[in-house]
C-alpha cells in the first residue's frame, strides 16, 4: 500500500508526509533530517514507489566514502532510471573507467542531463559521507540542481551542505524528527485495535513518537496479550536497537555525559555542570542537538534537556551496571542543588526519584512546617501524599505533616487525632532531634489544644524556625491573658523581622499589637497596627482564611469604637462565620478574645440573646486561665454590659463636666479617695458626683455604670 509504513504486518498511514513531498516543486531540495528509528528509509521507498517520472535511490555506506565510489552508483542508478540516453550511458562508461574526472567533466554533464530530464535523486545515510571531496561536491550538486529535477537527502545529521541561501529563496524544504514522529493514532494504528487510546497515549509519552521505540514497545504490549500469542515478534529487543544503531556512533566520552544526564534530566545546561562536576554541559548537549539521540529533546538557549522514558531507563540501566550507586548519588545532588536555590518541588522529585527514605523525611521536615505555616497548604500535601509511596503514612515526620496541616485548617478533629498518634510514637526521632511526643506537645501548644505551661521547654530546633516563632507568639499572648501587658507587646515587636516570612501569622502578630494598643487606650497607634494586619490578608488573599476570625473580632472592636455600628455587625458576623468553619478549633486564646470582643458587639447593638450565648462559650474557655486578670475582666465587663442593654436602650440624662471627669476614672483601679486626691477635691464630694452618674445612667455599680456608658458612647471601648 503506498504511504505506509510496515511494522509487525501493519501499516502505518503515512499518507500527509508523502504527500507533502508530491507537492515539492522542482528545483527544490528536500532535506529529511532526524535520529536513527525515525522511518527515514522507509519513507524514501513508499515516495520513490509513487514517481512517476525517472527516480533514482542511492543509500550511502561506508564502502561509498569517496567521489568514484559514489560516483559510479550514481552513474548506475541514472543508467537504470534513462537506460536509453545517450549522454546517460556515456555518463556510466566514463564513470566507471579507471580515472573518472568528476569534477571537471563529469559533474557539469551530469547537471546537463538532469536539466533534460527531470530526475529525482534520492541519497539515503548522507551523513555517513565524511570526505571533504565528495561533500564538497555534493554541495555543489544541491547548489546546482536545475529546476526539471530535485534532489532528496536524507540522514542523521545535515550539516555544512551549502544551503542557507537556498533556504532563503524557499528552495529548501526540511522534514525533520517532530513531523517524522508517530502521533497517538499512527500509535494506534501499530497496536491493532484490540488496544485503547490510552495505551496508545501511554506509549507516545514514553517514546515521544519515536517509530523504532513504538514498534518495539508495540511488541511488548501485544506479547502480553493472551489473544495474540501467534503475533510475529521483532528479534531486536530496544536494548539491542539502541546499542547496534544508536550507542556505537557515540564516542565513550560522551556517551557517559548522555548515562549521568539520564539522572537529572530534565535539567539546564548551568545546573548540569554544577551537579555532575563539568564545564562542558552546553558544548556536548549542542553536539547532542544534531539528531544523534532520538527521544532526546534539548532547547535553544537557554539550553535545557529533557528525554523520554524509554531513552531515560535505557540510559539508566546502562549506568547502574557501570556503578549502581550513581544514579542515587546524582539525584540527591540535583536535590540538595534544587533545595539551596529555592526550587523545592524540583528538589522534592529528585529525593523522590533517589529513594532515600530518610531524606525524604529530612526534606519534608525542613520545608513541611514552614510550606503550611505559609499558607501553601495544598502544596504540603502533594508532597506528603507522594511521600507515602515511600516510607508509607506512618513515619514521624508525616504525621506530623499531617497535623500541621489539620491545625493550619482548623480541623480540630484531625488535629487531635493525628496529635494522639504522633505523641503514641514516643521516643521516636524527627530530623532536627525532636522525639515525637516533644513534637506533639509544641504542635498542640501552638494550634490551642493543649494549655501553654510557662514552665515548658522544648529542645531548640534551628531547622524549624516557624514553631520557634508560633511559640513566641503563643507566650505572648499568655502574657496578655495574665496582664503582663509589657511583656506580650515585648515579645510581639521581636518577633516581627523572623515571622513575617508567614503572612497569615504575621497578620495575627499585629492584630494582638493593636489588641495591646487598644487596651492601654492608644486607639491610634491600634488602628495602625490593624491596618497593617488586614492589609496582609488582603495582599496575600487570606481574607477568607477561616484562621483570620481573630482578625475580624479585633476589627469589630475597633470599628465599635469609632461608632460604625454597621461596619461592626458585618466584621462580628464575619467572625463568627469563619469560627463556624473552624468547628470549635483555632488557638483557644484568639477564639475566646474574638468571642468576647463579638459578644460586646451584639451586646452594644441590642441583640442580647447572641450576646449571652457568645459569653456562656467564653465562660467554659476561661477555665484554661484560672487566675488571668484580663480574662476576669472581659468577661466581668461583657456580662455587665450584657445585662445592662435591655435597660439602657434610650439615651441617658447628660452628665456634668464634673461627673464625665469622675466616670474616665471608674474604669480604673483607683479608689474613689484616691480619684479625689487626684482631682484635688473632697472624698465626699467624689462619692456624690458617682452616685449621680449612677442615677444618670440608671444603674447602681460601678461596673454597671462603665457599661453602660460605653454602650451609649460617653466612655470609650
Amino acid at each position: 500500500m503506498d504511504g505506509g509504513l510496515e511494522a509487525h504486518g501493519v501499516i502505518v498511514d503515512r499518507v500527509q508526509l508523502l504527500d507533502r513531498l508530491d507537492a515539492v516543486s522542482i528545483g527544490t531540495t528536500v532535506m529529511i533530517s532526524a535520529g536513527p528509528g525515525y522511518g527515514k528509509s522507509t519513507l524514501l521507498a513508499q515516495w520513490m514507489r509513487r514517481q512517476h517520472g525517472p527516480c533514482l535511490m542511492i543509500s550511502v555506506d561506508t564502502d561509498m566514502d569517496s567521489v568514484a565510489v559514489l560516483g559510479r552508483h550514481l552513474a548506475g542508478g541514472l543508467l537504470s532510471a534513462l537506460p536509453d540516453v545517450a549522454a546517460v550511458i556515456e555518463l556510466h562508461d566514463r564513470a566507471t573507467s579507471s580515472a573518472p574526472d568528476w569534477p571537471r567533466v563529469l559533474f557539469p554533464r551530469l547537471l546537463d542531463i538532469l536539466g533534460e530530464h527531470g530526475v529525482t535523486i534520492m541519497l539515503d545515510d548522507v551523513h555517513i559521507i565524511t570526505d571533504g571531496d565528495l561533500r564538497a561536491l555534493l554541495r555543489q550538486l544541491v547548489r546546482g540542481v536545475p529546476s526539471p529535477s530535485r534532489v532528496v537527502l536524507a540522514g542523521r545529521q545535515l550539516e555544512n551542505l551549502g544551503v542557507a541561501r537556498l533556504q532563503s529563496q524557499g528552495r529548501v524544504v526540511t522534514i525533520g524528527e517532530d513531523a517524522l514522529a508517530f502521533n497517538t493514532a499512527d500509535i494506534r494504528c501499530v497496536l491493532g485495535a484490540e488496544f485503547d487510546t490510552d495505551s496508545a497515549d501511554a506509549i507516545h509519552e514514553r517514546t515521544g513518537g519515536w517509530p523504532a521505540g513504538v514498534m518495539l514497545a508495540a511488541t511488548s504490549e501485544k506479547a502480553r496479550d493472551v489473544e495474540a500469542r501467534l503475533l510475529t515478534v521483532h528479534p531486536w529487543t530496544l536494548s539491542h536497537f539502541l546499542e547496534e544503531e544508536v550507542f556505537a556512533d557515540i564516542p565513550a566520552a560522551q556517551m557517559q555525559f548522555v548515562e549521568e544526564l539520564a539522572s537529572i534530566a530534565p535539567i539546564s545546561s548551568g545546573l548540569c555542570d554544577r551537579i555532575l562536576g563539568r564545564s562542558d554541559s552546553e558544548m556536548l548537549l549542542r553536539e547532542l542537538s544534531c539528531g544523534v539521540l532520538p527521544m532526546l529533546s534539548i532547547s535553544p538557549p537557554p539550553i535545557t534537556v529533557s528525554m523520554h522514558g524509554l531513552l531515560r531507563d535505557e540510559l539508566l540501566s546502562r549506568l547502574s551496571a557501570r556503578d549502581g550507586a550513581l544514579p542515587t548519588t546524582l539525584r540527591l545532588a540535583a536535590a540538595a542543588t534544587f533545595e539551596s536555590i529555592g526550587l523545592l518541588d524540583e528538589a522534592f522529585g529528585y529525593f523522590m526519584l533517589a529513594g532515600d527514605v530518610d531524606r525524604i523525611d529530612g526534606f519534608l521536615y525542613r520545608w513541611g512546617v514552614d510550606t503550611i505555616l505559609g499558607g501553601q497548604k495544598a502544596r504540603a500535601q502533594r508532597w506528603l501524599d507522594a511521600a507515602e509511596h515511600l516510607g508509607g503514612p506512618h513515619r514521624p515526620v508525616r504525621v506530623l505533616g499531617r497535623l500541621s496541616i489539620s491545625g493550619a485548617e482548623g480541623d480540630t478533629f484531625s488535629l487531635m487525632t493525628e496529635r494522639e498518634h504522633l505523641a503514641s510514637l514516643g521516643s521516636a526521632s524527627l530530623p532536627g532531634g525532636l522525639t515525637a511526643a516533644e513534637a506533639a506537645r509544641r504542635i498542640g501548644v501552638i494550634f490551642g489544644v493543649v494549655p501553654f505551661e510557662e514552665s515548658a521547654t522544648g529542645a531548640q530546633t534551628a531547622e524549624v524556625e516557624a514553631w520557634e516563632c508560633l511559640e513566641g507568639m503563643v507566650r505572648a499572648f499568655n502574657d496578655l491573658l495574665h496582664d503582663r501587658t509589657d511583656s506580650a507587646e515585648s515579645i510581639s515587636l521581636a518577633l516581627g523581622p523572623a515571622i513575617s516570612r508567614w503572612p497569615l501569622f504575621d497578620s495575627g502578630r499585629l492584630t494582638t499589637l493593636a489588641l495591646i494598643a487598644g487596651s492601654r487606650q492608644r486607639w491610634i497607634v491600634g488602628s495602625e497596627y490593624l491596618e497593617q494586619a488586614l492589609a496582609i490578608c488582603g495582599d496575600h488573599r487570606f481574607d477568607d482564611d477561616p484562621l483570620t476570625f481573630y482578625q475580624d473580632g479585633v476589627a469589630a472592636k475597633f470599628a465599635m469604637r469609632d461608632g460604625d455600628q454597621s461596619t461592626a455587625r458585618q466584621l462580628a458576623a464575619r467572625a463568627m462565620s469563619k469560627l463556624g468553619r473552624l468547628a470549635k478549633g483555632g488557638p483557644i486564646g484568639r477564639r475566646f478574645v474574638t468571642l468576647i470582643e463579638v459578644a460586646s458587639v451584639y451586646a452594644m447593638t441590642g441583640d442580647r440573646p447572641t450576646a449571652a450565648m457568645l459569653l456562656r462559650e467564653c465562660d467554659q474557655l476561661a477555665k484554661w486561665w484560672p487566675s488571668a486578670g484580663y480574662v476576669e475582666r472581659q468577661l466581668r465587663d461583657g456580662w455587665a454590659m450584657t445585662r445592662a442593654g435591655a435597660d439602657l436602650r434610650s439615651r441617658p440624662e447628660p452628665l456634668s463636666v464634673a461627673e464625665l471627669r469622675v466616670l474616665q476614672f471608674l474604669p480604673s483601679h483607683y479608689t474613689l479617695p484616691q480619684i479625689a486626691a487626684l482631682c484635688s477635691v473632697a472624698p465626699s464630694t467624689i462619692r456624690s458626683q458617682t452616685h449621680a452618674v449612677y442615677r444618670k445612667l440608671g444603674v447602681r455599680s460601678r461596673a454597671d455604670a462603665v457599661t453602660a456608658a460605653r454602650l451609649n458612647g460617653i466612655l470609650d471601648i
